[in-house]
Order: structure tokens, then sequence, then C-alpha cells
């Protein structure tokens, strides 16, 4: 198949990885005149292919969740007006960067250190995006080995500025960005 560059720069080469697979793709390529002559050069091109997860949880799946992420960058949706008490979850909800409470009004309480850890992958970041009707309260713990496990909160700056962003004493690496327009706040 023979595609131009103005073809390329319309967006009308289009990629589509197989359904739920992060299997990564690659074609070869020769570069031509525009006038059917190619050069004897074969080039290579490689894509990357990370699947993304949107899984909406509302007040028909709401008591049977169990997710895990996977690899990609991962989004939990609350609908309707759910609400999750973190205390409640134990590990039902693995390996995803943000939830979005935008559609309806959300309470998230009890986050703790552990769900963070547990909730996110290696990167120790979870992103809560959300409005002034949604509220989210995070718990000061103590743990296993019976240190503090305690939140602070900062104002977010630069790219960050429109959230708070928590860390926790336990694990200095963790950061929980909240957008600012949600109610947030820690509890003992």
């Amino acid at each position: 198949q023979i595609v131009t560059l103005g073809q390329v720069g319309a967006g009308k080469v289009e990629f589509v990885p197989k359904e739920n697979s992060d299997v990564d793709g690659s074609f070869k390529f020769q570069v031509g005149d525009g006038n059917g002559k190619f050069n004897e050069a074969e080039y290579e091109t490689k894509i990357i292919v990370n699947a993304n997860d949107d899984i909406s949880i509302n007040t028909e799946n709401s008591t049977s969740i169990d997710v895990d992420g996977g690899a990609g960058y991962d989004t939990i949706k609350l609908e309707e007006n759910n609400d999750m008490d973190f205390s409640n979850l134990g590990n039902l909800i693995k390996n995803i960067e943000a939830i979005d409470l935008k559609e309806g009004d959300h309470k998230l309480t009890n986050i703790t250190l552990d769900d963070v850890l547990k909730m996110t992958d290696s990167n120790k970041e979870l992103i809560i995006l959300g409005d002034s009707k949604d509220s989210v309260t995070f718990k000061n713990t103590i743990g296993q080995d019976r240190q503090e496990q305690n939140w602070s909160k900062t104002a977010g700056e630069g790219v960050d500025e429109t959230f708070d962003v928590y860390t926790n004493s336990g694990d200095n690496t963790v950061q929980v960005k909240v957008e600012q327009p949600i109610s947030d706040g820690i509890t003992s």
C-alpha cells in the first residue's frame, strides 16, 4: 500500500491495535519521490501500544467490584452518586492511575497509605478528578512497623497547580493529587 505524507499529515493513516491488547506492532516502509520511484533502503517503524482502560462503576456493580487495570493509564469512573469507603475495599482495586468523580456527587472516605499502595502501580501516584460536589477524606494510620503513616497536604505547583497534593510520612514517594474543586481533608 502506498501512503503519502499528505495522508499522514491529514490524520488519514491509522494504526488500530487488537482490542484489549498491549502487543506492540511495527511496519516496514520505503521512501518514494512521488512519481513511483522508491529508494532501495527499507525502514522499519515500531509502534508501542499501551492500552488505557476506563472502568465505570455504578449502583449496579459497586458492591461487586474487582478491578485490575494492568498496564497503561487506567481510570475508574464513578457514575451516578456512588460513594466508596476504602476501609471496606481490601485488595479489590489494583493498578489504576486515576479516579474520575465528575459524573454525579461522590464521597471517597478512609483512604490510607496501604490503600494507595495496593491500588497504584510502581509509580505510586493516584489522581482524583472531580468537582465541588465531591469529597475525599484521607485517614492517618499506624503501620505494621508501628510507625505513624500520616498524610500531609500541599498546594500543587506548575503542572499540578490545579491540584492539592497529598504525601504520606510512611512512604514519601506516594503522591495523591486531588483536583482543587473537590472538598478534601485528613482524619485520624
